[in-house]
C-alpha cells in the first residue's frame, strides 16, 4: 500500500502538472479558447469516456499488470508529446491518447487496494492513496510552472513520462 501511495503521489504531480502545461502551451501557441477547450476535452471527456472499459480491463485483468502497463504507456506517450509540444493538433491528440492508457490505472489501483492490506487496515490504506494524491494534486501545477518557466512544455512533458515511469 505505501509503494502503491508513492506510486499515485508522484504519478498525480505529473498528471496535474501536465493539465497546467497542455493548457498554458496551447494558449501560447494558439492564443486560442478553443484550443485549450480542446486540450481539457481531450483530458477530461475522454477519460470518461473510457472509464467503463478501464473498469471492465482491471476487473477482468491482473491489476498489478494493468497499472504498470497503463503508467509504462502513458510514459511512453508522454515521451512523444514532448517532442510535439510546437504543434496544437498534436498535443490534443496525443493527449487524448495518454488519456485513454493512463485511466485504467485508477479503478485497477483501487481495487486492488483490499488484497494489499487487510481488511482493518483499509480504510487507513485508502486515505493514505488519497492524501498522496492530494498532495500530487497541490504540487503538480507549482513544479509544472517552474519547469515550464525554466525549460519550456518539452520539459514539463518529457519530465510527466518521468514521473509515469517511476510510477510504473
Amino acid at each position: 500500500a505505501q509503494r502503491l501511495a508513492l506510486a499515485r503521489l508522484v504519478s498525480s504531480i505529473g498528471s496535474v502538472g501536465s493539465f497546467t502545461g497542455i493548457a498554458y502551451t496551447l494558449w501560447e501557441l494558439t492564443g486560442s479558447a478553443v484550443w485549450v477547450s480542446a486540450g481539457i476535452v481531450s483530458l477530461v471527456v475522454v477519460g470518461g469516456l473510457v472509464q467503463p472499459l478501464a473498469g471492465l480491463i482491471a476487473d477482468r485483468h491482473d491489476r498489478r499488470r494493468v497499472m504498470i502497463a497503463s503508467d509504462l504507456a502513458t510514459a511512453a506517450i508522454f515521451g512523444v508529446l514532448a517532442l510535439l509540444a510546437s504543434s496544437p493538433l498534436a498535443i490534443v491528440i496525443v493527449t487524448a491518447a495518454a488519456t485513454v492508457t493512463a485511466t485504467p490505472f485508477w479503478p485497477a489501483s483501487r481495487a486492488a487496494m483490499p488484497n494489499l492490506v487487510d481488511e482493518a487496515d483499509l480504510p487507513w490504506a485508502n486515505g493514505r492513496i488519497a492524501a498522496a494524491q492530494a498532495l500530487g494534486v497541490l504540487l503538480g501545477p507549482v513544479l509544472a510552472a517552474g519547469l515550464l518557466a525554466a525549460s519550456g512544455p518539452w520539459a514539463m512533458f518529457a519530465a510527466n513520462a518521468v514521473t509515469f515511469a517511476l510510477s510504473a
